[in-house]
C-alpha cells in the first residue's frame, strides 16, 4: 500500500545493513528460488523462514525507525500490519 508499492522485494526480504551480506544472501536466496521454480515444486502458499522473518523485521524497523522508537520492536510488524503484503502480486 502507499509508499510500499515503490519498493523492490530485496528492500524488505534481503539484509540491507551492508553490501557484502546483501549480495551473499541475494545469491543464496536466488539459487534456492531457481531450484524451487525449475523443479516444479513451488508451494501454493509461501512462508517466511525464521531467518527471513528476522531480516524482514530488521528492514521494517530500519525504514520506519522514527515511527517505531517507542513501540515493541520484538513483535513482528506484519502481525498488526497485515495489509502490507503482496498476496495479490505476481
Amino acid at each position: 500500500t502507499g509508499a510500499h508499492r515503490r519498493i523492490k522485494c530485496v528492500d524488505c526480504h534481503l539484509p540491507n545493513e551492508n553490501a557484502a551480506m546483501h549480495y551473499l544472501w541475494k545469491s543464496i536466496d536466488g539459487m534456492k528460488d531457481a531450484i524451487v521454480f525449475y523443479s516444479g515444486h513451488v508451494p501454493e502458499i509461501m512462508r517466511l523462514t525464521e531467518r527471513g522473518e528476522k531480516v524482514l523485521q530488521k528492514n521494517c524497523v530500519r525504514c520506519h525507525d522514527t515511527t517505531v522508537t517507542h513501540i515493541d520492536t520484538e513483535r513482528p510488524c506484519w502481525k498488526c500490519h497485515r495489509r502490507i503484503s503482496h498476496t495479490r502480486s505476481g
